[in-house]
This record gives C-alpha cells, sequence and structure tokens, in this order.
C-alpha cells in the first residue's frame, strides 16, 4: 500500500512526464471515480423488484441501464472537470491536491472547459435521444446540482459547512432514479429509498471531510483549503456521521416495513458493520477515505461492499 509521502513525489513525477498530453485531460474527468456511476444500476434492479411493472424484454432493459451509466458517466466527467478547474487556485494549498493538472499548470484550462462542455452535451443528448424524458431531466439536475450548484460562485456550495455534504450526497440518488427511469416511467423511484441512499452516501461524504480535516493536520491550512473548515471541527464531522448513518437506517427501515420486502431486513446487521468499518478507517486517517477511487487498496473492504451489493439485489428479486 502506498504512504500519503510518497505521493507528492510520485505524482510530481508523473506530471512532468505527462505534461499537455491528452491522458492528462481525460485523468481530470476522473474514470478511475467512475465506478459510482454503477448506481445507476441499482435503480434500474429496484424497478425488477415490483412484477406488475412491465419493463419489456430482457435485452432491451440491459441496453437501457448501460445507456443510463453512460450517460452517468460523461456527466459525472463533466462535473470533476469543472470541480478541477474552479479548486485549482485553492488545491494549491492542499499537501497532496496542488499536484493534480489544474493547480500544476499541466493542463490548459480553456480545452479542459471545450472537453466538459462535449461531456455534458453527450451526456444530456445520449438521454434526450435514447433514455426518457425523466432520465434526461435527471442527467440535466446532475449536471446543474453536481456540477453548477457544487462549484460555481456565488453558489459554490462545497464552501458552506454541512450544504456541502448535503448538496454532493444528492449525486447517489439521482443516479439511481437516471437508471430507474431508464427502464420505467410508470412510476417513480420509492421517496424513502432514494431518501436512506441519499443519508448514507451523506455519512460517507462527511468522512471524507473528516479525513481531510485530519490529514491537513491544521486548522488554519484547512480553513485556507477549504472555508467550510472554518466552522468544522472533528466532533461536529463525527457527530454529522453518526447522524447521517442513523438516517440512513430508519428511512431504510420505514421503506421496507411499509412497503417491503420484508427479506430486506436482513440487510441491516451488514449494514451496520460497513457503518462501524467505515468510521474506524476514518479515524485512521485512510487514504481511501479521503479519495474514494482507492477503495481497492482495501480490497477486503471493496469485496465486503460488492457483496453487499450483491446481496441487496438477491434479497429484493428473491422476495417475490
Amino acid at each position: 500500500m502506498l504512504r500519503d509521502q510518497d505521493l507528492p513525489r510520485m505524482r510530481e513525477c508523473d506530471l512532468r512526464r505527462n505534461r499537455g498530453r491528452l491522458s492528462l485531460y481525460l485523468a481530470v474527468a476522473r474514470p478511475d471515480h467512475w465506478f459510482k456511476n454503477l448506481l445507476a444500476l441499482a435503480g434500474g434492479t429496484v424497478v425488477l423488484w415490483r412484477p406488475e411493472v412491465d419493463v419489456g424484454p430482457p435485452l432491451r432493459v440491459l441496453g437501457s441501464l448501460a445507456l443510463a451509466v453512460l450517460v452517468t458517466c460523461l456527466a459525472s466527467g463533466a462535473n470533476y472537470i469543472t470541480n478541477e478547474i474552479l479548486d485549482g487556485p485553492k488545491d494549491k494549498v492542499h499537501p497532496v491536491k496542488r499536484f493534480r493538472p489544474v493547480p500544476s499548470r499541466a493542463v490548459s484550462t480553456s480545452r479542459l472547459w471545450v472537453l466538459a462542455a462535449l461531456f455534458a452535451l453527450l451526456g444530456l443528448g445520449i438521454a434526450y435521444l435514447s433514455l426518457s424524458p425523466p432520465s434526461f431531466l435527471c442527467t440535466l439536475a446532475f449536471l446543474l446540482i453536481g456540477g453548477v450548484l457544487y462549484n460555481v460562485p456565488p453558489l459554490r456550495a462545497k464552501e458552506v459547512p454541512c450544504v456541502d455534504v448535503i448538496t454532493e450526497s444528492a449525486n447517489g440518488p439521482i443516479r439511481i432514479a437516471i437508471g430507474w427511469y431508464a427502464v420505467t416511467t410508470a412510476s417513480p423511484p420509492p421517496l424513502l429509498f432514494l431518501l436512506s441512499c441519499w443519508a448514507l452516501a451523506a455519512f460517507v461524504m462527511a468522512g471524507k471531510r473528516f479525513a481531510e480535516y485530519r490529514f491537513i493536520g491544521d486548522p488554519e491550512s484547512a480553513a485556507a483549503y477549504r472555508s467550510s473548515f472554518r466552522w468544522y471541527t472533528e466532533r461536529r464531522l463525527m457527530a454529522g456521521m453518526i447522524l447521517y448513518a442513523f438516517a440512513s437506517v430508519i428511512f431504510f427501515v420505514v421503506l421496507v416495513a411499509g412497503h417491503g420486502p420484508l427479506r430486506l431486513l436482513w440487510m441491516l446487521p451488514f449494514v451496520a458493520v460497513f457503518i462501524a468499518w467505515f468510521l474506524r478507517l476514518s479515524a485512521r486517517k485512510d487514504r481511501f477515505v479521503r479519495e474514494p477511487e482507492h477503495i481497492w487498496e482495501r480490497p477486503v473492504f471493496a469485496a465486503y461492499c460488492i457483496g453487499m451489493a450483491v446481496l441487496f439485489a438477491v434479497l429484493g428479486l428473491t422476495a417475490g
């Protein structure tokens, strides 16, 4: 496993080797983060739990879900590019992020804006032409919330305490909704399911802030990097994590108790282990908590998360 103190040297060498290359421009879109867009599959899977909903031939469903994942990848790529361009000045004071392509001036920001627009237009175009109108609207919401509201001044929700977590965590339910509406428009996704997913995402996001704050180590440096850290403290962030975790479980239990299938309650002990495990990793300043794309550096934890997803799908599909 790589040590944090090794990262600046490795990233600086990588930038020198690839300065100005297309690979660096594509890296700003963070394709290593795109595995999170598999949440679109979760939306389509939950639709299949409802036998009364006619979703059509299996091949059509698979094709629609593949397009939904592609759309979310393109939209998230546009959001990540916007994020890195606008974060560039503040990333310069971060011990690791200063070696990203934008703050290190290894790429042209004007070209990045063109790439972001291309990603956004492709995502919207595919959603409009090949998916449903609600999927198109959800994709647009994904771009507006995850790209504009979260990053662009004067809104820039990422600088506002609590609002930053609430806003970025909304991307998870939006991804799920894109997948749901790619399969059916007969009914909207269950609100409590979306709220439960949002709260769990907020738990992870608050953990990311907690790990970032502890990694920087100095309150003044943390505040120079991100304004929200002027208010955040370790205690406040930990309290937020616990609050979001409880909210996620409560929403899930109310959903299952009211709408079933009751067999999904078997997920609760596994979710509890996930929450406790993530809290432990957050307290240890684990790198993947700050940068979720490095979850594969924790193969046992990654395998556990994949197993939870599979169990969730199996319990829902076999409960009828």
